[in-house]
Protein backbone atom coordinates (compact mmCIF):
# COMPACT_ATOMS: atom_id res chain seq x y z
CA UNK A 1 0.00 0.00 0.00
CA UNK A 2 2.74 2.57 1.01
CA UNK A 3 4.94 1.51 -2.78
CA UNK A 4 1.02 2.30 -4.62
CA UNK A 5 1.01 5.70 -2.20
CA UNK A 6 4.52 6.51 -3.05
CA UNK A 7 4.01 5.67 -6.78
CA UNK A 8 0.74 7.80 -7.25
CA UNK A 9 2.12 10.72 -5.21
CA UNK A 10 5.28 10.86 -7.70
CA UNK A 11 2.65 10.97 -10.17
CA UNK A 12 0.82 13.49 -9.00
CA UNK A 13 3.93 15.97 -8.64
CA UNK A 14 5.65 14.95 -11.82
CA UNK A 15 2.04 16.09 -13.58
CA UNK A 16 2.05 19.37 -11.07
CA UNK A 17 5.66 20.32 -12.39
CA UNK A 18 4.86 19.70 -16.15
CA UNK A 19 2.00 22.08 -16.04
CA UNK A 20 4.42 24.54 -14.21
CA UNK A 21 6.68 24.04 -16.90
CA UNK A 22 9.58 22.20 -15.27
CA UNK A 23 10.62 19.58 -17.16
CA UNK A 24 13.10 16.75 -16.72
CA UNK A 25 15.63 18.17 -19.20
CA UNK A 26 16.30 21.80 -20.04
CA UNK A 27 18.23 23.62 -22.27
CA UNK A 28 21.01 24.34 -19.67
CA UNK A 29 22.09 20.49 -19.33
CA UNK A 30 24.75 18.91 -20.91
CA UNK A 31 24.15 16.74 -23.59
CA UNK A 32 27.32 14.45 -25.07
CA UNK A 33 28.42 15.10 -28.24
CA UNK A 34 26.62 18.74 -28.77
CA UNK A 35 29.31 20.89 -26.05
CA UNK A 36 28.44 23.47 -23.91
CA UNK A 37 26.45 26.47 -24.48
CA UNK A 38 25.46 28.86 -21.98
CA UNK A 39 21.80 28.76 -20.65
CA UNK A 40 19.70 31.35 -22.08
CA UNK A 41 15.80 32.21 -22.00
CA UNK A 42 14.19 34.61 -23.52
CA UNK A 43 12.48 36.24 -27.11
CA UNK A 44 14.56 37.11 -29.90
CA UNK A 45 13.88 41.10 -30.59
CA UNK A 46 15.64 44.24 -32.53
CA UNK A 47 15.47 47.81 -32.39
CA UNK A 48 13.30 49.55 -35.07
CA UNK A 49 13.64 53.21 -35.92
CA UNK A 50 11.66 54.94 -38.41
CA UNK A 51 12.87 58.50 -38.87
CA UNK A 52 12.44 61.04 -41.71
CA UNK A 53 11.39 64.68 -42.56
CA UNK A 54 8.16 66.68 -44.63
CA UNK A 55 8.99 69.21 -46.65
CA UNK A 56 7.15 71.17 -49.06
CA UNK A 57 7.91 72.13 -52.50
CA UNK A 58 9.75 74.71 -51.88
CA UNK A 59 11.92 72.41 -49.58
CA UNK A 60 10.64 74.41 -46.31
CA UNK A 61 10.03 72.09 -43.50
CA UNK A 62 6.60 71.13 -42.12
CA UNK A 63 5.53 71.23 -38.56
CA UNK A 64 2.33 69.08 -37.55
CA UNK A 65 2.15 66.71 -40.55
CA UNK A 66 0.67 62.70 -39.42
CA UNK A 67 3.02 60.53 -39.77
CA UNK A 68 1.84 56.99 -40.02
CA UNK A 69 4.03 53.81 -39.92
CA UNK A 70 2.08 50.58 -40.67
CA UNK A 71 3.56 47.36 -40.61
CA UNK A 72 1.69 44.68 -42.08
CA UNK A 73 2.41 40.62 -42.47
CA UNK A 74 0.50 38.56 -44.91
CA UNK A 75 -0.80 41.67 -46.78
CA UNK A 76 -2.90 42.69 -43.35
CA UNK A 77 -1.72 45.61 -41.49
CA UNK A 78 -0.10 43.96 -37.68
CA UNK A 79 0.65 47.26 -36.27
CA UNK A 80 0.15 51.24 -36.82
CA UNK A 81 2.11 53.59 -34.97
CA UNK A 82 1.04 57.38 -35.39
CA UNK A 83 3.17 60.08 -34.86
CA UNK A 84 3.95 64.13 -35.91
CA UNK A 85 6.06 66.17 -37.58
CA UNK A 86 7.93 68.58 -35.55
CA UNK A 87 8.92 72.53 -36.26
CA UNK A 88 11.73 71.58 -38.46
CA UNK A 89 9.95 68.81 -40.34
CA UNK A 90 12.16 66.04 -38.69
CA UNK A 91 10.00 62.92 -37.19
CA UNK A 92 10.91 59.77 -34.99
CA UNK A 93 9.85 56.84 -33.36
CA UNK A 94 12.22 53.91 -31.72
CA UNK A 95 10.92 50.77 -30.91
CA UNK A 96 12.45 46.85 -29.60
CA UNK A 97 10.11 44.42 -30.67
CA UNK A 98 10.40 40.68 -32.28
CA UNK A 99 12.17 41.05 -35.57
CA UNK A 100 9.55 39.89 -38.05
CA UNK A 101 9.21 43.04 -40.05
CA UNK A 102 11.43 44.25 -42.57
CA UNK A 103 9.29 46.25 -44.37
CA UNK A 104 6.46 48.87 -43.44
CA UNK A 105 4.17 51.49 -45.21
CA UNK A 106 4.62 55.14 -43.94
CA UNK A 107 1.37 57.36 -44.55
CA UNK A 108 1.69 61.46 -44.16
CA UNK A 109 -1.51 63.45 -43.78
CA UNK A 110 -1.92 67.06 -43.04
CA UNK A 111 -4.28 66.71 -40.30
CA UNK A 112 -4.26 70.95 -39.10
CA UNK A 113 -5.87 72.24 -42.28
CA UNK A 114 -4.65 75.55 -43.41
CA UNK A 115 -2.06 75.61 -40.31
CA UNK A 116 1.22 74.93 -40.66
CA UNK A 117 2.08 76.74 -44.39
CA UNK A 118 -1.22 75.43 -45.82
CA UNK A 119 -3.10 72.31 -46.62
CA UNK A 120 -1.06 69.46 -48.18
CA UNK A 121 -2.04 65.91 -49.89
CA UNK A 122 -1.74 63.13 -48.15
CA UNK A 123 1.43 60.93 -49.54
CA UNK A 124 2.10 57.27 -48.72
CA UNK A 125 5.70 55.56 -48.95
CA UNK A 126 4.90 51.84 -49.77
CA UNK A 127 7.16 48.88 -49.07
CA UNK A 128 9.91 50.82 -47.21
CA UNK A 129 12.70 48.84 -46.37
CA UNK A 130 14.60 48.86 -43.27
CA UNK A 131 18.52 48.50 -43.62
CA UNK A 132 20.71 46.90 -40.73
CA UNK A 133 22.53 49.60 -38.85
CA UNK A 134 24.04 48.36 -35.55
CA UNK A 135 24.73 43.96 -35.62
CA UNK A 136 23.30 41.84 -32.94
CA UNK A 137 25.02 40.01 -30.19
CA UNK A 138 24.11 36.16 -32.06
CA UNK A 139 21.98 35.40 -29.22
CA UNK A 140 18.43 36.71 -28.97
CA UNK A 141 18.88 40.28 -29.69
CA UNK A 142 19.33 40.97 -33.98
CA UNK A 143 20.69 44.28 -34.12
CA UNK A 144 19.36 47.71 -35.25
CA UNK A 145 17.46 48.39 -38.00
CA UNK A 146 16.82 52.01 -39.47
CA UNK A 147 14.43 53.65 -42.18
CA UNK A 148 14.50 56.78 -43.45
CA UNK A 149 12.06 58.08 -45.12
CA UNK A 150 11.79 62.31 -46.55
CA UNK A 151 8.84 63.20 -48.03
CA UNK A 152 7.72 66.54 -50.30
CA UNK A 153 4.03 67.43 -49.88
CA UNK A 154 2.18 69.15 -52.44
CA UNK A 155 0.00 71.84 -51.37
CA UNK A 156 -3.85 71.38 -52.28
CA UNK A 157 -5.39 72.36 -55.19
CA UNK A 158 -7.57 75.55 -54.55
CA UNK A 159 -10.93 75.08 -55.19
Amino acid sequence: MKQKMETWFNYLISGIFSILGFAGVTSCDKISGIGTRSCEYGCPNADYIVMGSVKDGNGKPIKGIQVVAEQTYSGKTVQRDTLYSDEKGQFSLSKNEHPLYRTLDVIFNDVDGADNGGEFESKTASKVKYEQTKKGDKRWYDGEFTATVNVELNKKASE
